[in-house]
């Protein structure tokens, strides 16, 4: 990403780590076009703070011993005008594009990335969103790349001050070997915090400048073992340098989306960044060598440009033309090269190295000024348009579906990942000899509105005992959000079982996302999963009751709407296939995990949500998802009448413990 200035040039000027920085580039890049073999390209992040902490290091200590101090202002007039210009480009650019391409709710929901993008501290948006199971998917935002940018800007702010604050504590004699020890110190608590919350909170090891400070350590000390390294014969130098881009090269072949990450899996390629940037290999080393090709120069020099723009480049093509092929990417990656390209010369190489900017720092504190007014600026100009266009009843109501949710979220039952206890959570006639209980993940709490209309109006008790991500089939998925098993998961099922038997309720409904085989658990596991929960159910005493997924648009339904209602296309620009949106294996997989069990009955509502072969993403003009797979309360309390009209006819051929007496079937 940062290249800087009056570092990697002149005396300093070493090919392996400008081809270094292009071979991180490619990796990223080459990750996001989704290029087979580059599943783990997300790592050339990590290369990218390795070689950054390297460089900065070096800069800071060269003034540092020539001067005895460190001349902040210059220092950070450097990298404003190195960052900066380029970085602010592409965001302005960024919102313009998003407002005329873009739907309002799209905009709307763009705005806070885009003003803390502006403001130097996206990694801290994106960690909150990433952490909240309920907000919109950032990796659908074209700004997301720009957390990485934000947390070296903080690493900026931080280590000049602590290299001076070494520098001054004692000996001058001494600052090395003082810095080693800090720097190392550095390295291994960010690393154990790293390591922690890779397990604890996943999105803010992975988006947090603490738990990212350790890779920029590594490249600091990379830079004070030089010395050592360069008693190192070429041959020894050489099997190092290889070594590390082996280690890198690994991490991109080996890690996906499931590696949790960065946790263990980082020290791979930040290992093999810092050993290629601390051997120092010399214009005859194999790897210096191998990276001299222009082609690898040109690259390097592009990096941060080609990293700016390649993310909205491949976002955008995605919002015009959906899911497409590998040459129509690499199309638009190649776009991204040439935008790129045209930055690095006008923008990026114009302001860096202005002469009018560089003999006063505060002409370039200036600019910096400007340009984050600028981006601030964009930011909120595009919030006030959205606004204005999201004032219609039509793009109101869309915004207004985000936060339909059933009331067992405000209220603490529906429970959040690392929650294994549960409150009460009855609902209905809580004094009634009847139970129901509602079992099961989101996909089951999305029932939750429809039950509790049918248990009100029969005279029923209802307990709701769901929990986000975690089925209500005996298994313990993977969790992306975590990078992790979900252990959590686990241990809040067998409490649920407990509470079960404990209440012998006259029903259990049982609702499941569809996902999970797609995601870790294979067909057999959840057979022998799902077989158990209904044992326990059976024992005690209940009637198993299994709702069917509901079909699965694929798409972020409020925003294909608010684009329908925007360029007046209408609501069936908004329709999905069924056979495309319900997975028949799960059905089939509980059917066969029943086998031998009676009282075990399947109930399936697409029907409800599907004309034919086709499904509607609104119903009656009600909103009928909330984002790409959940339904809204509203659509869900329409579907009561119809599941009610299951549940009487399971009760009817059931022998309950005690008299019951249908009420009359609602017509819909």
């Amino acid at each position: 990403m940062t290249n800087p200035h009056q570092l990697g040039e002149g005396p300093f000027f070493r090919t392996d780590i400008q081809g270094l920085r292009a071979l991180a580039v490619v990796f990223v890049v080459l990750y996001h076009a989704q290029v087979p073999l580059f599943s783990g390209g997300y790592v050339g992040v990590d290369v990218f703070f390795v070689i950054s902490g390297y460089l900065i290091t070096g800069l800071l200590m060269r003034e540092t011993e020539r001067c005895g101090s460190i001349d902040f202002a210059a220092f950070y007039a450097r990298r404003i005008r190195r960052l900066l210009p380029a970085a602010l480009l592409v965001l302005v650019t960024t919102a313009l594009a998003a407002r005329v391409l873009l739907s309002p709710l799209e905009q709307w929901e763009m705005v806070p990335s885009l003003l803390f993008s502006a403001l130097y501290s996206s990694n801290l948006w994106f960690a909150s969103q990433a952490t909240d199971y309920l907000a919109s998917d950032v990796h659908a935002n074209p700004l997301l790349h720009t957390w990485s940018l934000s947390v070296e800007e903080q690493f900026y702010l931080a280590w000049p001050l602590l290299i001076l604050l070494v520098a001054k504590a004692g000996r001058a004699d001494r600052t090395k070997t003082r810095l080693v020890w800090v720097m190392a110190a550095v390295l291994a608590i960010s690393l154990a915090a790293s390591l922690w919350l890779t397990v604890t909170a996943h999105a803010w090891a992975f988006f947090g400048s603490p738990t990212r400070a350790w890779e920029f350590a590594t490249g600091g000390l990379a830079f004070m073992a030089q010395g050592r390294m360069a008693a190192l014969s070429g041959r020894i130098k050489d099997i190092l340098a290889a070594t590390g881009l082996a280690l890198m090269f690994a991490a991109v072949l080996l890690f996906d989306n499931a590696t949790p990450f960065p946790g263990w899996a980082a020290l791979l390629p930040v290992a093999g960044a810092g050993l290629v940037v601390a051997v120092g290999a010399g214009p005859q080393g194999r790897v210096s060598r191998l990276f001299k090709h222009s082609a690898w120069q040109v690259v390097g020099n592009l990096s941060y440009s080609w990293y700016l723009w390649h993310w909205p480049v491949l976002g955008f093509q995605a919002v015009l033309w959906g899911s497409s092929t590998l040459p129509v990417r690499m199309l638009w990656v190649g776009v991204s090269l040439a935008l790129a390209a045209v930055t690095y010369h006008f923008v990026e190489n114009r302001v860096r190295f202005s002469a009018a900017l560089a003999v006063r720092p505060l002409r370039s504190f200036a600019v910096g000024i400007l340009l984050t007014a600028v981006g601030t600026g964009s930011a909120l100009g595009l919030r006030a348009l959205a606004k204005d266009a999201m004032a219609s009843p039509q793009q109101a109501g869309l915004e207004a579906v985000r936060s339909d949710l059933p009331r067992i979220y405000s209220e603490g039952c529906h429970l959040p990942y690392g929650v294994e206890s549960f409150p009460a959570c009855v609902y209905g006639d809580q004094s009634a000899d009847r139970t129901m209980v509602l079992f099961g993940d989101s996909h089951a709490a999305q029932w939750f509105p429809a039950l509790e209309r049918v248990a009100t109006e029969m005279g029923w008790r209802l307990i709701s005992l769901t929990k986000s991500a975690c089925p209500s089939a005996m298994v313990t998925p993977y969790n992306a959000a975590l990078a992790r098993r979900y252990q959590e998961c686990a241990a809040w099922q067998a409490r649920v079982l407990k509470r079960i038997a404990a209440e012998r309720p006259t029903v259990v409904v049982l609702g499941n996302s569809s996902r999970y085989l797609r995601y870790g658990i294979d067909a057999q596991a959840w057979r022998e999963g799902m077989a158990g929960t209904l044992a326990g159910v059976r024992q005690a005493g209940a009637i198993a009751m299994i709702v069917r997924d509901t079909p699965a648009p694929g798409f972020d339904v409020p925003v294909c709407l608010s684009r329908a209602a925007w360029r007046e296309h209408g609501d069936a620009a908004c329709r999905f296939e069924r056979r495309n949106a319900l997975d028949p294996r799960v059905v089939e997989i509980d059917q066969v995990a029943a086998q031998g069990m009676d009282h075990v009955f399947l109930v399936d509502l697409s029907d409800m949500l599907c004309d034919g072969s086709e499904c509607r993403a609104a119903i009656d003009g009600r909103v009928a998802y909330r984002d790409d797979h959940h339904l809204t309360t509203a659509v869900s309390a329409r579907l009561a009448p119809a599941l009610r009209e299951r549940l009487v006819a399971a009760l009817e051929s059931h022998p309950l413990r005690t008299p019951y007496s249908p009420l009359p079937t609602q017509t819909r």
